[in-house]
C-alpha cells in the first residue's frame, strides 16, 4: 500500500462510516418498533461487517481467487457463526450498497487491495471516533478513569511496517540461524552472500549520507527479496546456549502475540516464515507444497490474543486472504487467535495476556472452545517468540488497577511495562520476547527495579532507539518509543547491538528519515548491558563509552551529599503569588541570612526554563501569618495546597529547572521558599555543587537517564558529583557580574539605575569554565557589557518622574516606598497627564512639571524615532515596552480616551481611593476647559472640527472615569454593588487593573477578560479572595467566608466564621511563631449588635465556651 494510497483509505474510512450508520440506522428504525435497547450496537456492528465483507471481495477480486470467509466459521465459531449478509440484522438499502462500491472503486485505493494489511487500517480509522471520544472524555476531568470496556479503544496503535520488519528480523532471524548453526544447515542469506553484500552495501551508504551525496530520507536500495527478509537484521554474535535452545525445525517454532490486535505482527512473520519453510524444505530435501506450508504455518507457528473480539476477527480474515494469495486452494484446519473479552466480570475482560493463570476465579474454569483455547495459548514457559506492540495505558488512569499492581509491581505504572515482563514469562528458556514499548522505561527511576530485574536476570540481545516521530499518524513529539529484544536466559559474555537512527535532540525528524537510517544501520552501537547495570538506577544509556560508564559508576552521586526537596504547591498562584514590583517595597520580606524563619511577604523561587547560576527574586509568595491562608486552602471540601519540606523553606540552596529542554541551576540569592517546579538541592558547599549540576557532563546525564522534559528529584539525586576545579572563583566572580547586573535590571529588587549589564559574557564565561578540561586553567576573564534597551533610559526617567525611582546614585537602593521616602522630585500623586489636543511647543500638561525634566532629557539623547515630540510616545507607543518589560503585570498604568489622545499615566504604588477624583479635578477638567476656550476663539472650519472631535473624546473619557471612580464598571453578572475604587497592592495588578478596564482597554486589553473573572466568581478562576471583590461583591463573598476557612482568613474573617479553626490555627503557629502569635483580625464595621467586632472579642467568646481547649492552650 503506498502511503498516499493509505491516506486515501483513512478518508474513505471516515467516509464510509457515517453514511452506513447513518444509512442501517435510518433502516433498521423502519423494521422494528418500538426501538431496540442494543439498537445503537446493532447499527455499528452491521456497519463495521458490511464494509468488512465488502474489502475481502474487493481483496479476493484483485488477486483472482474465488474464496469466502465462510471458512473461519469452522475453525473460530465464537466470531464467525453469524458470518453472511443474510445473517446480519438490518437489511442494508441499495443506495447503500452503490456508494460503498462507488467509493471502494477510487484507483487511488487499487494498492490497497493486494496489502495484507488493509483490514487492519481499516479498523483503525473506523474506531477513531470510540478513541477520540474517549480522550475528549479524559481531557475535560482530569480524574476521569479509562474503563475497562474502553481500554483496547483507547490503546489500539497500528505498528508501523518498518517496526514490525526490525523486531522480527531481529528476533525471527537470529532464532533461524540459530537452527541452522544446530542443524548444520548453511542458511541461504550466509550461502548466497546476502548477509556479506549488506554490510558493504550499508557501508558505502553510510559514507554516502555523511557525504550529502543521498538524502537523510533516501532509503538504501534492495535487489531482491531475499535481502528485503534481511535488511533490518544486526548481525551479532551466535551463543552456544542460545543455539541449543532454537527449535530443531522451523514447523515446531511457535510465536505469540499477546496483545495481537489485527494481527500486524502475525502477517508480517507470516511472509517470513513463509520464506523460511521452504529454505528449509530445500535442507531437508524435501518436495512441501505452499498449501502444506501456508496451512501449518497458521496452524503451528502463529499464535495471537487481544481483548478486542472485532480485531480478532479481522486478524483471523488477515491472516485467511495471506493463506489464499500464497495458496488459494489453502484450508485453514487451526487458528490460534481468541478474544479475551467475553463480558465476565472476571479480570480477563481487561488484562487479556496480563492475567496469570493461576489467578483464573472458578467461574473462568467453564470448558467453552474459546476459555479452553485462551487457557492454552496463555501458558507460561511455551513460546519461542513473543513479539507485540502493547498497549500503552499508564494505570493511575485505570479504573481498576489493582490487579496490575499486585501482580506486577516491578512494571505496575503502564500496562506496556507489565507486557515487557509478561513476555519474557509466556516465552520458553532459551527463548525470545520482542516488544515495541514507550521507551521511558529505559531510563526513568519509576522503572528502576524493572531494569534491574531485566539486565541481571535475562540476556538483552538487540534496542531499536526510534523515539520521537516514529509514527506516521501521530504528529510531533507525542509519543517515544523503543523496539527490545531479550532472551530469557542468563546474559550472555557478548556485547548486545542497539541501533540509534536519529539522535535524541533530533527525534521527530520523521518516519521516512527513521526508515532509511534503520535500512543502513545508522546510529548502531555495541554495549554491555552487565556494565550499565552496574550504574545507579540501571538506565540504559547504551551510547556511552566504558570509559564514561565507569567514571559515572565510581563517582558519588548528588544525593548522598545533599538532600533534593519539592517545595511548596499553592494549587492557586493567581491567588498567592505576586510579582516583587506588584507590592508596596515596605511589604517585601528580603534577607539574606539564611536559615531564618521569615514571615510576610516571602521570595518565592519557582521554574524559569533557562535560567542559571544565580536566582533573581523574581516572585513572592504569601506567607502572612506563616502561610496561613495557602496552608487552611480548600477546594471541593479537601485541602488543595502541599507545604511540604517547610523544614527546608529560607535555607541556602540551589534551584534547578525542572521542565524544559535544557537542565540548569542557581544558586538561592535571598532566603526563600520554594515550589514544586523550583525544586531545590541544600548541599554544604553551593559553589561546588553549583558548578557540578551546571557542568555539561551532567546535562547530558541526566537527559541520557530522563529524555522527557521533566526532571524528577529521584534524577537530580542521582547525579554524579564530578568534581570541577576553581569552583568557588568560578562562582564569586559570577556573583560580582549578576550584583551589577541586577543593580541595573529595573525589576529587580536591587536595582539602581539602569546601564549595560556583563551578565551573559559572564555567564557564557562560567560554562566554559565548568566545561574546561582536566588540568586546564580557568578560561581569561574579560568583561564585555551589553547596552541596555533604548527604552530604559526612558523607562527610568518615568519612573523618577511619578516617584518610583530615585535618581540613581550608584551603590543606594532606587526603589522608593511612598509611606516613608521623601517623594519631592515626582510628580505630585504619581500622575503624569499627556494632553494629545497640546500643540508639540505648549506646555500645559505635566510634562511641564519640574518632575519630568530627566524624561526630557533622556529623550534628548535618544536615537531618532517613529514620534517625534515625547508626548506622542509615551501616549501611544510606551506602554508596551512597559507592559512587556513587567511581564504583563505593569506599574505605570496609562488610562486612555478612546483614541489615546488624552493619557494619564499613575503609578500603581502612590494610588489611593482620591486618584481618580485628582485626575479629573487637576488634570481632565482643566483640559476641558482649554478645549473650550480654544473653541471660543476664532479659527479655520478644519481647526474647529478637530477641536470639536476632541472634546467629545474627552468628555467620553471623563464620564467613564467618573463612573469607575464613583462605582466601578458594570459587571456582566448580578449582585454587583456600587462602591467607590479603592485598589489594595496585596491583590496584585491584575485584580486592581480589572476595575479599570473601560480605562484602560484602548491600550490593555487583558483587565476586560480579568474583569469578567472577577464577576463571575465561579470555578478555579474565582477571584473572590481579594479585596476588590468584597468591596464590590460584598454578599457573595461572605458566603463563601463562610464556607472556606481560607477566604475567610484573606478577608479577616476566619475567628468570626470559623473559630475552631481559628483556634487551631493559633495554637500550631505559636509552636512554629512563637508563643506570643495571635491571628488578628477586625470587623467593627460590619458587626453586627451583639456580635463580637474583632478576634480578641471572638477568641473570648469561644474559649468561655470550651474549657477544655483553653485548659490546653494555657
Amino acid at each position: 500500500m503506498t502511503p498516499a494510497a493509505r491516506l486515501c483509505l483513512g478518508k474513505a474510512v471516515r467516509a464510509l462510516r457515517a453514511r452506513l450508520i447513518a444509512d442501517l440506522d435510518a433502516s433498521l428504525r423502519a423494521t422494528r418498533q418500538p426501538k431496540l435497547p442494543n439498537h445503537e450496537q446493532l447499527v455499528q456492528r452491521a456497519a463495521a461487517r458490511l464494509l468488512q465483507r465488502r474489502i475481502v471481495a474487493r481483496s479476493l477480486e484483485a488477486t483472482g481467487i474465488r474464496a469466502s470467509v465462510d471458512e473461519l466459521a469452522a475453525v473460530l465459531p465464537e466470531l464467525f457463526a453469524d458470518e453472511g449478509d443474510a445473517n446480519e440484522p438490518v437489511p442494508v438499502p441499495a443506495a447503500t450498497e452503490h456508494f460503498v462500491a462507488e467509493t471502494l472503486d477510487d484507483d487511488a485505493l487499487a494498492s490497497c487491495w493486494t496489502d495484507a494489511m488493509t483490514l487492519g487500517w481499516v479498523h483503525q480509522h473506523w474506531n477513531e471516533p470510540a478513541r477520540e471520544a474517549i480522550y475528549a472524555r479524559l481531557a475535560a476531568d482530569p480524574g476521569a478513569k479509562v474503563q475497562p470496556e474502553e481500554i483496547a479503544d483507547k490503546t489500539q496503535l497500528f505498528t508501523e511496517r518498518y517496526m514490525a520488519d526490525w523486531l522480527l528480523q531481529n528476533s525471527l532471524g537470529p532464532l533461524w540461524l540459530a537452527t541452522c548453526e544446530q542443524r548444520g544447515w548453511t542458511p541461504d542469506c550466509v550461502a548466497h552472500g546476502t548477509l556479506a553484500r549488506l554490510e558493504t552495501r550499508r557501508a558505502d551508504w553510510r559514507a554516502r549520507r555523511a557525504a550529502g551525496t543521498v538524502a537523510a530520507t533516501e532509503l538504501m536500495p534492495l535487489a531482491d527479496e531475499e535481502e528485503r527478509r534481511w535488511a533490518d537484521y544486526l548481525p551479532q554474535p551466535l551463543t552456544a546456549d542460545a543455539v541449543a535452545a532454537a527449535p530443531k525445525s522451523i514447523r515446531s517454532l511457535e510465536i505469540l502475540d499477546p496483545a495481537v490486535g489485527t494481527g500486524h505482527f502475525l502477517l508480517v512473520a507470516f511472509d517470513l516464515l513463509l520464506a523460511l519453510h521452504r529454505e528449509e524444505a530445500r535442507h531437508r530435501g524435501e518436495d512441501r507444497s505452499d498449501r502444506e506450508i501456508v496451512e501449518d504455518i497458521v496452524a503451528d507457528n502463529l499464535h495471537g490474543i487481544d481483548l478486542d473480539p472485532e480485531a480478532v476477527r479481522i486478524a483471523a480474515i488477515s491472516l485467511w486472504l495471506a493463506a489464499k494469495r500464497v495458496a488459494p486452494t489453502a484450508r485453514l484446519r487451526r487458528v490460534n487467535l481468541v478474544a479475551s473479552q467475553r463480558g465476565s466480570a472476571g479480570p480477563a475482560d481487561h488484562l487479556g495476556s496480563l492475567l496469570r493463570l493461576d489467578a483464573l476465579p472458578e467461574r473462568e474454569q467453564t470448558l467453552d472452545t474459546s476459555a479452553d483455547r485462551f487457557r492454552r495459548l496463555l501458558q507460561e514457559g511455551r513460546y519461542h517468540l513473543v513479539v507485540s506492540n502493547p498497549p500503552y495505558q499508564g494505570t493511575s488512569k485505570l479504573a481498576d488497577p489493582s490487579y496490575v499492581n499486585r501482580h506486577y509491581p516491578r512494571s505496575r505504572a503502564d500496562l506496556f511495562a507489565a507486557f515487557l515482563e509478561r513476555g519474557l514469562e509466556l516465552a520458553r528458556p532459551g527463548g525470545l520476547s520482542a516488544m515495541l514499548t514507550l521507551r521511558n522505561w529505559m531510563f526513568i527511576k519509576q522503572y528502576a527495579g524493572l531494569r534491574a530485574d531485566l539486565l541481571t536476570r535475562c540476556d538483552l540481545r538487540a534496542l531499536g532507539d526510534f523515539d520521537r516521530g516514529a509514527f506516521t499518524d501521530i504528529s510531533g513529539e507525542v509519543v517515544s518509543v523503543v523496539a527490545s529484544v531479550f532472551r530469557r536466559a542468563p546474559p550472555a559474555p557478548c556485547p548486545a547491538v542497539a541501533l540509534q537512527p536519529t539522535a535524541p535532540s533530533r527525534g521527530g525528524e520523521g518516519v521516512l528519515a527513521k526508515r532509511a537510517a534503520i535500512r543502513c544501520h545508522e546510529g548502531r552501537h555495541d554495549f554491555d548491558p552487565q556494565a550499565l547495570a552496574q550504574l545507579p538506577g540501571h538506565p540504559l544509556v547504551y551510547w556511552w563509552s566504558p570509559e564514561r560508564v565507569a567514571a559515572i559508576r565510581d563517582a558519588p552521586t548528588l544525593g548522598q551529599h545533599a538532600p533534593v526537596a519539592q517545595g511548596l504547591i499553592t494549587s492557586d498562584n493567581a491567588r498567592f503569588v505576586r510579582r516583587p514590583w506588584e507590592l508596596a517595597p515596605g511589604d517585601l520580606v528580603l534577607s539574606r541570612d539564611f536559615g531564618q524563619r521569615l514571615v510576610g511577604w516571602v521570595p518565592y523561587i519557582k521554574g524559569p526554563a533557562g535560567a542559571a547560576w544565580h536566582e533573581p527574586v523574581s516572585f513572592m509568595v504569601n506567607w502572612l501569618r506563616g502561610g496561613l491562608e495557602i496552608r487552611c486552602f480548600e477546594r471541593d471540601g479537601r485541602i488543595a495546597s502541599r507545604p511540604q519540606n517547610m523544614e527546608a523553606y529560607f535555607r541556602r540552596g540551589i534551584a534547578y529547572v525542572c521542565i524544559g529542554s535544557e537542565f540548569s541551576a542557581r544558586a538561592h540569592r535571598y532566603a526563600s521558599i520554594f515550589d514544586s517546579m523550583g525544586a531545590s538541592v541544600f548541599p554544604a558547599d553551593v559553589p561546588e555543587t553549583l558548578a557540578a549540576m551546571n557542568a555539561a557532563s551532567t546535562r547530558d546525564f541526566l537527559h541520557s537517564i530522563n529524555p522527557t522534559l521533566h526532571f524528577q528529584v529521584g534524577d537530580v539525586e542521582r547525579i554524579p558529583l564530578l568534581r570541577v576545579t576553581g569552583a568557588q572563583e568560578i562562582f564569586e566572580r559570577l556573583e560580582q557580574a549578576f550584583a551589577l547586573h541586577e543593580s541595573r535590571r529595573e525589576t529587580s529588587v536591587e536595582f539602581v539605575a539602569p546601564g549595560p549589564s556583563p551578565w551573559r559574557q559572564a555567564r557564557a564565561w562560567a560554562w566554559q569554565a565548568v566545561d574546561r578540561l582536566e588540568g586546564a586553567a580557568l578560561p581569561a576573564w574579560v568583561e564585555a557589557l551589553d547596552p541596555e534597551p533604548d527604552d530604559d533610559q526612558l523607562s527610568f526617567a518615568l519612573g523618577v518622574a511619578l516617584g518610583r525611582f530615585a535618581p540613581g546614585v550608584e551603590g543606594s537602593p532606587c526603589v522608593l516606598d511612598p509611606r516613608r521616602d521623601d517623594l519631592s522630585h515626582a510628580l505630585p500623586d504619581g500622575i503624569l497627564f499627556l494632553d494629545g489636543a497640546l500643540d508639540p511647543e505648549t506646555g500645559a500638561d505635566s510634562l511641564a512639571h519640574p518632575a519630568c525634566a530627566l524624561l526630557h532629557e533622556r529623550w534628548a539623547q535618544r536615537p531618532p524615532g517613529k514620534h517625534e515630540a515625547l508626548r506622542d510616545h509615551l501616549r501611544l507607543a510606551f506602554f508596551e515596552h512597559h507592559r512587556k518589560t513587567y511581564d504583563n503585570r505593569p506599574i505605570h498604568w496609562p488610562l486612555s480616551s478612546a483614541r489615546r489622545s488624552f493619557v494619564v499615566w499613575a503609578t500603581i504604588h502612590r494610588w489611593d481611593g482620591e486618584t481618580l477624583g485628582k485626575i479629573l479635578h487637576e488634570h481632565l477638567h482643566p483640559a476641558l476647559r482649554r478645549l473650550d476656550a480654544r473653541l471660543e476663539a476664532p479659527g479655520s472650519g478644519r481647526a474647529r472640527a478637530r477641536l470639536q472631535t476632541l472634546r467629545a473624546e474627552l468628555l467620553e473619557f471623563i464620564a467613564t472615569m467618573d463612573v469607575c471612580a464613583r462605582r466601578g464598571p458594570p459587571s456582566p453578572t448580578p449582585g454587583k454593588r456600587d462602591a467607590a475604587y479603592v485598589p489594595v497592592l496585596a491583590d496584585g495588578v491584575m485584580i486592581n487593573a480589572s476595575a479599570l478596564h473601560p480605562l484602560l482597554h484602548p491600550k490593555w486589553k487583558d483587565p476586560s477578560k480579568w474583569w469578567r473573572e472577577l464577576c463571575a466568581g465561579e470555578g478555579r478562576k474565582s477571584r473572590d479572595w481579594s479585596r476588590l471583590a468584597a468591596r464590590y461583591f460584598p454578599a457573595r463573598v461572605a458566603d463563601k467566608c463562610r464556607r472556606e476557612p481560607s477566604m475567610a482568613a484573606a478577608h479577616g474573617r476566619l475567628w468570626r466564621d470559623h473559630p475552631e479553626q481559628a483556634f487551631a490555627w493559633e495554637l500550631r503557629l505559636q509552636e512554629e511563631l512563637g508563643a506570643d502569635f495571635t491571628i488578628d483580625e477586625d470587623w467593627t464595621d460590619t458587626a453586627a449588635p451583639g456580635e463580637p467586632r474583632g478576634s480578641d472579642e471572638a477568641r473570648d467568646a469561644f474559649e468561655r465556651t470550651r474549657p477544655a481547649l483553653e485548659r490546653r492552650k494555657a
